[in-house]
């Protein structure tokens, strides 16, 4: 029971994560005007993964482009620990417990 809660709330969190990196895109290639609805998500998925990311971004640096852009390479050691943790810790039946 605790196991299934467990795999859902990282599934989910795992999704969120996934939607912060495109709209991280989509605000780097793109004008997102902070009065609308996209702004408000945007912002919403970011306060939500932030605090994990934190931590990671702290001790990895972002990896510098030749473009002048940085490649976060603490969001993807998030990725890979959650797979880890999701499919080895937890034996969830797929990636996203759904």
């Amino acid at each position: 029971m605790i196991n299934d809660v467990l795999c859902i709330v990282l599934g989910a969190f795992t999704l969120i994560l996934l939607a912060s990196v495109i709209f991280s895109w989509v605000r780097a290639f793109g004008r997102v005007d902070p009065d609308t609805t996209l702004y408000r998500v945007i912002r919403l998925t970011e306060d939500i993964v932030r605090p994990v990311l934190v931590p990671f971004r702290k001790v990895i640096p972002p990896l510098r482009l030749s473009s002048g852009m940085a490649f976060d390479l603490s969001v993807l050691v998030v990725f890979v620990l959650l797979a880890i943790v999701r499919l080895r810790v937890l034996r969830c039946g797929s990636f996203l417990g759904f």
